[in-house]
């Protein structure tokens, strides 16, 4: 992997892992701040900010890498989302999102 790869890469990880770490350990809500004057903020940012995170990590998710190094991140961080996932959509899970209101 090219050094400008490698740094994207890093950069891409430093982003994403803070929501998909939390979230895959049902803990995003308790650890995320919500910050804005809306009333509404609340109900939203954490769906929000699971949503952005993963529309920007998508496209490195679907291609697999030749890579060893990138390609062992790149299942770490799909199994992540994976578990993040399944608490948004898990009524039981602290960090359940409200996709109805």
């Amino acid at each position: 992997m090219n050094e400008t790869r490698k740094y994207w890469i890093k950069t891409l990880l430093k982003i994403v892992t803070p929501v998909l770490s939390n979230m895959a350990e049902g803990r995003l809500k308790a650890t995320m701040p919500v910050e804005g004057k809306s009333p509404d903020r609340p109900a939203v940012t954490h769906l929000e900010a699971l949503g952005r995170t993963l529309t920007g990590l998508a496209p490195w998710l679907e291609i697999p890498s030749s890579d060893i190094e990138e390609e062992t991140e790149r299942i770490h961080v799909a199994d992540m989302a994976r578990r993040a996932i399944a608490h948004a959509v898990d009524p039981n899970s602290p960090d359940y999102c409200n996709f109805t209101n």
